[in-house]
């Protein structure tokens, strides 16, 4: 059996050892497949999955987007094995909170949804142009900039 040469298996083990952890930034992605594929320098992956909250009986779907930089850990240093594990904020993409009591979300258009743990306040602030939806069955609740609108088989107001 030939064995190959040291220098080459040095170099195999170095590019694995460098590839297990990488930052990147997704380059393109499949949503219908749940796929991304990211670049990270000259590197562009071919296209990985992508760590979500729940994926069972109870699935969430936040998937990263185009230009977001992300980490890409492949545990074997093979990208092609990769997974891409979450987003990392940056200059250009700040935390937009610095309170650990406060889980906030806020979306491209400027609307925001926050819970404070340590004043047990819920807000939910969309913008002009939202509209607020909640519906349990026949019942709705409907909140925009033109007003509310209830519609239920049955109102009891105290």
């Amino acid at each position: 059996m030939e064995r190959a040469a040291p220098n080459r298996d040095l170099t195999d083990l170095e590019r694995r050892v460098a590839n297990v952890v990488r930052f990147g930034v997704i380059s393109a992605a499949d949503y219908a497949r749940a796929r991304v594929r990211v670049t990270a320098g000259a590197i562009t992956t071919g296209w990985l999955p992508f760590v979500t909250a729940r994926a069972h009986d109870h699935v969430t779907w936040c998937p990263p987007e185009v230009g977001e930089q992300v980490v890409v850990v492949a545990p074997t240093g093979d990208l092609a094995q990769g997974v891409v594990i979450g987003a990392v904020y940056r200059n250009a993409y700040p935390a937009p909170e610095s309170r650990p009591t406060l889980d906030r979300t806020v979306y491209a258009d400027g609307s925001t949804v926050a819970y404070d743990r340590e004043s047990h306040a819920f807000t939910l602030d969309v913008v002009a142009a939202g509209a607020i939806r909640l519906t349990v069955g026949p019942s709705s609740l409907e909140i925009d900039a033109d007003g509310i609108r209830l519609q239920a088989p049955r109102i009891d107001l105290n």
